[in-house]
C-alpha cells in the first residue's frame, strides 16, 4: 500500500494538467527581396533562420497595398546548402538553389513541384537564373561559358541548350529579360539582344561597357544601370537615355517602384535617399534627424508612395551567461503617409514583449513592450491584425471591444481599434494609473486603480463618484481587483473591504484563522480565494467564505541568491504560478505553475509575471528577447462547497511548528488504525499506529523539516505545511 501511494503521488507531481495551445510570433533572419513583379501585391521573400545547410524555411508574400503579409513555413525533407531563389509570381513558383539541384516549389502552400539536377554553379556571380514569363522554364546564363541552357519546370529536364560561338573575353556582362523571351550580352560600347525562341541577335543599341548593377525592368521595355554615382534607365529596344541622375554617394542598392514613379538608393551604410521620379525632387534623406525613416533600410515602395518595404535592425540579448548581443534586421511593411508599421514578415514583431491586455471574449489580445514601443494587436488565434498607431502601454479593452484603454501618465486614452484614432481623453487626479476596469450594470463605470488610491468614474460623462484612498487609520489598503458585478476589492490588517462601484457603499469583513505574519498578495479569478505568503517560499490559499486555509504548499529550491521571487495564482485558485531567478550571476529563470488539486507541476513557457484573461481560463507569457504565447489554463475540478464541508479533513494548526489536530468538517469522528504522512516526494517520513478517535489526538511533528507533506488516513489524503 505504500509503496503505491508513493508511485502515484511521484508520478502525479511530475504530471501537469493543462491543455496548452500555444502560439508566438517568428522573427525572419537572414530574408532576401526575392521578387518585384511590379504590381505591388505580389512580392515574395524568402527566408532561413539558420544560414547555409538548412531544410526549414519560411515563405512571406507581401501586398502592400494592403499591407497584409501571409507567411508559410515549409520544412524541407533534405539538408542542402543554400546559394541562390528565384521565384514567378504568375504560377506562384519559387526555386531554391543549391547542391547542384534546383527545387521548385509553389511558394503560397509549399507544395513541391519539380527538382532540377544540374552541374551550375550557383555560387558565381556571373551567372544569371530567372523563371521564363509564363513560369513554365527556367533560364540560365553564364557570361564566361557563353552558355544558355534552357530548363523545363515540371519535368524537370534540360529542354534546349545555346553555346555562342565567340570570344568570352570580349563580353563584360550577361543579362536576362525574361520579360521578352530574350537575353543580352554587352561588348565594347554596345549591347547585343539575343532572341531566345529565334536563338539569334535581334538587336544591337548603345550601352556604356563599365555600367553595373544592370537589371531589365517595366516588363522588359528599360534598362536600368549605375555607372559610379550615376543611376540610368535606358529604353531597351532602342538604348535612347530616358533618366539619368547623380547621386551624391557610391551606390550600393537601388529600386524602382512598379510604375518606376519613385526610386530608393542607398550607400553601404545608412544614407539614404528617396527620389520622385517625375518631379525630380527628393522627398527624403534618411540621415536626417527627426524623420521617420531614419533607423529603416527602405527596400521597395510602392507606385503612389503610400506603402514600403524596409527592415530595421534590432539587438537580441537577453543578458543571460555567455550571451553575445545579436544584431538582426526585422521586415516591416510601413506607412509612409501616417509614419507607423503597418505589418512585419514575422506575424506581429515585437521586441521583449512584457505587457498584454486581453478583452473580455479572449479573442483579442493588445502585447507591448511598454512606454515608446510597439503595440500590436492580435487574434485568440495568434493572428497578426496591425499594430498600434500609438507609443504607449495598453491597459485593457472596453467590453464592446471599441476602444483600447491606453495608459499615458495621469491619463486614460480611448483608442479606437476601428479608426486607429485617440477619440477620448480621461485625465485622472493621481499621478500614475496602472490597471482601468470598465464594468456595465444599471450604468457603466471606469475603475481605476493607481499607486495609491482607486477612482470610479461615469464612462460617459467622465464624473468623479468617489475615491477610495488607499492610507487608512491602522494601515495601507491593497488594491486586489474587481469583478463583473462592480465590486471592488481591497485588503488591510487582515480584513476584507468591498465597494460597490455603482453605489459607493462598502462592507468590512475579518478575515479569521489567517497564521500570523502571512502576507495578502491576491485574488482568484472568482474572487473567492486569497493567496498568502509566508516568509520566501510558503504559499497559502484562503477560502474567504469558510474563513479557512484551503490549500498550502512550499516551493521548491529556493536558494540564499535567489532573487526575483513572484507568485500568484492562475486563474482559478487550484493553481499557483512560481518565478524566480537561481541567482543573479546567471539568470536563469524558473517559471513553473503548480496544481494543487492533482499534485502536479509543470515548468511554463516564457519569465516574468503571467497576464491571466478577465474569466480566468487563458494566460499570457513572454520570452525574451521577442516570443509572446497565449495558452489555455484547465478549469476547476475541485468539489463544491457542500461537498468540501461535508468530507474535507481538516488538519489544524497549518501551518504547523510543534502537533497537528485532524478534523472532519461536519464534525464526525475519525477512527483509523494507522495515520501515514508523506514528504513531497513521496516518501513516508511518519507513521503513527493508533486505534483512538483521531478527533481527541495530537500528533507530534516537531521532527519534521519545514516543508510541505501530505497525510493520509484510510482514502483520504490532506496537505499542511510545518514551519
Amino acid at each position: 500500500m505504500k509503496t503505491l501511494f508513493t508511485l502515484i503521488l511521484i508520478f502525479a507531481f511530475f504530471v501537469f494538467s493543462y491543455n496548452l495551445f500555444g502560439w508566438s510570433n517568428t522573427k525572419l533572419l537572414n530574408s532576401y527581396l526575392l521578387a518585384n513583379p511590379y504590381n505591388d501585391k505580389d512580392i515574395v521573400m524568402i527566408s532561413d533562420i539558420y544560414g547555409g545547410n538548412v531544410n526549414h524555411f519560411y515563405s512571406s508574400t507581401i501586398d502592400l497595398v494592403t499591407g497584409k503579409c501571409t507567411n508559410t513555413e515549409m520544412n524541407l525533407d533534405y539538408n542542402f546548402d543554400l546559394k541562390l531563389t528565384i521565384i514567378n509570381s504568375d504560377k506562384k513558383y519559387v526555386a531554391y538553389c543549391g547542391s547542384g539541384v534546383i527545387h521548385i516549389y509553389n511558394y503560397q502552400n509549399m507544395q513541391k513541384i519539380s527538382e532540377i539536377s544540374t552541374t551550375l554553379d550557383f555560387s558565381n556571380p556571373n551567372l544569371k537564373l530567372e523563371f521564363s514569363k509564363d513560369g513554365s522554364q527556367i533560364y540560365s546564363l553564364n557570361k564566361e561559358e557563353l552558355r544558355f541552357i534552357k530548363y523545363d519546370v515540371l519535368s524537370g529536364t534540360k529542354a534546349d541548350e545555346l553555346i555562342i560561338n565567340a570570344n568570352p573575353v570580349i563580353y563584360s556582362g550577361a543579362y536576362l529579360n525574361s520579360e521578352k523571351d530574350e537575353f543580352a550580352l554587352s561588348i565594347n560600347d554596345s549591347l547585343e539582344v539575343w532572341s531566345i525562341p529565334n536563338k539569334k541577335i535581334d538587336r544591337i543599341i548603345p550601352f556604356v561597357n563599365d555600367a553595373v548593377k544592370v537589371k531589365f525592368r517595366n516588363n522588359g521595355d528599360n534598362i536600368s544601370l549605375v555607372i559610379s554615382d550615376k543611376i540610368i534607365v535606358l529604353n531597351s529596344q532602342t538604348g535612347n537615355e530616358i533618366f539619368n541622375h547623380t547621386i551624391p554617394f557610391e551606390i550600393y542598392y537601388y529600386e524602382f517602384s512598379a510604375n518606376m514613379n519613385f526610386m530608393i538608393c542607398r550607400d553601404e551604410y545608412s544614407v539614404q535617399y528617396i527620389y520622385d521620379y517625375n518631379a525630380d525632387t527628393v522627398i527624403s534623406f534618411t540621415n536626417i534627424p527627426g524623420k521617420f525613416i531614419d533607423s529603416i533600410r527602405m527596400l521597395y515602395i510602392t507606385s503612389d508612395y503610400s506603402r514600403g518595404l524596409g527592415s530595421e535592425n534590432f539587438v537580441f540579448y537577453c543578458n543571460r551567461v555567455g550571451e553575445i548581443p545579436m544584431l538582426e534586421p526585422v521586415y516591416f511593411v510601413y506607412d509612409l503617409q501616417n509614419n507607423f508599421r503597418k505589418a512585419s514578415l514575422s506575424n506581429g514583431y515585437i521586441e521583449n514583449p512584457r505587457i498584454a491586455a486581453i478583452n473580455k471574449t479572449n479573442d483579442l489580445i493588445a502585447v507591448s513592450n511598454g512606454e515608446n514601443g510597439m503595440t500590436v494587436l492580435v487574434n485568440g488565434n495568434g493572428d497578426f491584425i496591425k499594430y498600434i498607431n500609438y507609443k504607449k502601454v495598453p491597459v485593457s479593452f472596453s467590453n464592446d471591444s471599441k476602444y483600447l484603454f491606453i495608459r499615458d501618465s495621469n491619463k486614460v486614452q480611448f483608442y479606437n481599434l476601428a479608426t486607429d484614432k485617440i477619440e477620448r481623453t480621461l485625465t485622472i487626479n493621481q499621478s500614475y494609473l496602472q490597471q482601468v476596469y470598465h464594468i456595465s450594470k444599471t450604468t457603466d463605470k471606469l475603475i481605476i486603480n493607481s499607486f495609491n488610491k482607486v477612482d470610479v468614474y461615469d464612462y460617459e460623462n467622465f464624473n468623479l463618484n468617489f475615491t477610495i484612498d488607499f492610507q487608512i487609520q491602522g494601515g495601507v489598503l491593497i488594491f486586489l481587483g474587481c469583478n463583473d458585478d462592480g465590486k471592488i476589492f481591497l485588503t488591510a490588517d487582515y480584513k476584507l473591504y468591498v465597494y460597490d462601484a455603482f453605489t459607493g457603499n462598502f462592507t468590512i469583513e475579518d478575515l479569521n484563522n489567517i497564521p500570523s505574519g502571512s502576507k495578502i498578495h491576491g485574488f482568484s479569478s472568482d474572487k473567492r480565494y486569497l493567496l498568502l505568503s509566508i516568509g520566501r517560499d510558503s504559499l497559502l490559499v484562503y477560502d474567504t467564505k469558510l474563513q479557512k486555509i484551503k490549500f498550502s504548499y512550499k516551493i521548491p529550491n529556493i536558494y540564499q541568491y535567489t532573487e526575483s521571487l513572484g507568485f500568484g495564482f492562475l486563474g482559478n485558485h487550484e493553481i499557483i504560478w512560481v518565478s524566480y531567478i537561481n541567482n543573479p550571476m546567471d539568470k536563469q529563470n524558473v517559471f513553473y505553475a503548480y496544481d494543487l488539486i492533482e499534485l502536479s507541476s509543470s515548468n511554463l513557457p516564457g519569465e516574468g509575471y503571467p497576464i491571466v484573461s478577465n474569466d480566468g481560463t487563458k494566460y499570457m507569457t513572454f520570452y525574451c528577447p521577442d516570443t509572446y504565447i497565449f495558452n489555455s489554463i484547465r478549469t476547476p475540478v475541485s468539489v463544491g462547497e457542500n461537498e468540501f464541508t461535508k468530507n474535507t479533513m481538516l488538519i489544524s494548526p497549518n501551518p504547523a511548528s510543534d502537533y497537528i489536530e485532524i478534523s472532519q468538517n461536519n464534525e464526525s469522528s475519525l477512527i483509523s488504525s494507522e495515520v501515514q504522512i508523506f514528504n513531497m516526494l513521496g516518501i513516508e517520513v511518519l507513521n503513527v499506529e493508533t486505534g483512538l478517535d483521531l478527533s481527541s489526538q495530537r500528533i507530534d511533528v516537531s521532527g519534521l523539516p519545514a516543508g510541505v507533506y501530505y497525510l493520509k488516513i484510510g482514502d483520504r489524503v490532506e496537505k499542511f505545511v510545518k514551519m
